[in-house]
């Protein structure tokens, strides 16, 4: 995950870059084998991953045709937390993202690149709404 001033970058550096919607957001860290066997909480912590599907909204390079991307990624680092738009540092469904690739092999897609770009009006209205409940006195 790259800072929103390399988005401009991408466009130079990648073959396929789009702008999408993250509509399905789920994590998973590894198998129930994985997880009894070796519960170490900070490794368990980093083998963490999303799963995500990107509504693909518009391409600004590159001939893609997909209407969805479904990518797997690891779990962001804590400085690429703070690059996300909320203080959560999670990705949900409503973030947006502008996505870059140099080309797909499978389900594979080269030189990934992700760069946050916001979040929906829906969700930054849920994440108001929660901000509102968190600051009220108790």
């Amino acid at each position: 995950m790259l800072p929103k001033a390399y988005g401009d970058a991408m466009v130079q550096e990648n073959a396929v870059v789009i702008e999408g919607t993250v509509s399905k957001a789920s994590t998973s860290s590894g198998s129930f084998g994985q997880r009894a066997l070796f519960f170490v909480p900070d490794l368990v912590a980093r083998n963490v991953h999303y799963e995500l599907t990107v509504e693909v909204e518009s391409v600004i390079k590159g001939r893609e045709r997909v209407k969805q991307l479904a990518l797997k990624i690891r779990s962001p680092t804590d400085a690429e937390k703070k690059l996300l738009p909320n203080e959560q540092g999670m990705i949900w469904t409503g973030t947006r993202f502008r996505v870059g690739y140099d080309h797909r092999s499978g389900k594979h897609l080269a030189n990934l690149r992700l760069v946050p770009i916001g979040n929906t009006p829906e969700l930054e209205a849920m994440l108001d709404k929660a901000r509102e409940m968190h600051a009220a006195p108790k």
